[in-house]
């Protein structure tokens, strides 16, 4: 994401597999093994790397002060682990798929999820990001609302995200959505114009939909040993075996009617992550 006189920095999250120029899309994302160990650590410092770029709004990111920058990641960390914010917080999964969509797929938030709620509750429900991308040459928009599950059993993850799909893409959810979201638009967001329109409740749902992509992201557990060099025995072919299997399943149930990308994240070890994480969090709130 950084780059300095046309040099990228190197992500600590690499694409292992990619499908993206296939129907349907689909890519395995991993944080890679060092010394036949699992960067576990490296990975939870980069989570937090990315915290206020998922937490804040547009016009909070566009003030950043670089000499504050630890203050800034403070406040991001309060506002993930929000006490005042009902239900459940600091879901790993839905800042990765926030960083993977921003990273390889070029897309962008332009309403930060932590600011809008769904139904009548206070509890944040719905779409885990909400991104727009936008071509420049055929001034085409898409909307990404995508979904996002940690599960330590890869089937249970993609089960879940299934049936979360299921409500999420009912119509009258989509309305709902679409009434919440719009609203929340920032006005100096340079796509202001386009997208208010398409959040107007005058205009058809069926224009939303015709512009939406929906990325879904699954992390889980992967079986590893034997670890030779750079990755363990056999994780690659896992890997692609689990894609192939998230994209048979995405597909056979929406294919027809939806845009949908597969994105699968391999876990050495879930709770070990989630732990680690929340410690780094834990010193920050």
């Amino acid at each position: 994401m950084t780059r300095s006189q046309g040099i990228s920095t190197p992500p600590v999250i690499r694409v292992l597999f990619d499908r993206r120029k296939e129907q349907p899309a689909g890519v395995v994302c991993c944080a890679g093994y060092q010394s036949g160990k699992w960067r576990k650590a490296r990975l939870a410092k980069h989570l937090l790397e990315w915290l206020p770029d998922y937490v804040l709004t547009p016009e909070e990111k566009a003030a950043l002060d670089p000499i504050n920058a630890y203050r800034t990641l403070e406040m991001a960390a309060r506002r993930f682990f929000a006490p005042d914010v009902a239900g459940e917080r600091g879901e790993l999964g839905e800042l990765l798929i926030h960083l993977i969509c921003v990273q390889e797929f070029r897309t962008r938030q332009f309403v930060a999820r932590l600011f809008y709620k769904m139904r009548s509750n206070d509890q944040i429900t719905g779409f885990d990001i909400v991104h727009v991308r936008y071509d420049e040459q055929d001034e085409k928009i898409e909307l990404w609302l995508g979904e996002a599950k940690l599960h330590s059993v890869f089937s249970d993850g993609v089960t879940a995200a299934i049936k979360t799909l299921k409500d999420h893409l009912d119509e009258g959810f989509l309305e709902e959505s679409k009434a919440l979201i719009g609203p929340k638009i920032p006005t100096n967001d340079r796509l202001y114009d386009k997208l208010s329109w398409l959040f107007d409740a005058n205009v058809s749902l069926d224009e939303l939909v015709d512009r939406l992509v929906v990325p879904v992201f699954v992390g889980s557990n992967c079986e590893v040993s034997g670890a030779i060099g750079d990755l363990p025995d056999n994780y690659e072919a896992d890997c692609q075996a689990r894609l192939a299997t998230m994209q048979r399943r995405l597909d056979k149930k929406y294919g027809k009617d939806l845009v949908i990308v597969s994105i699968y994240f391999p876990l050495n070890d879930k709770d070990g992550l989630t732990d680690e994480f929340e410690s780094r969090l834990g010193a920050l709130v």
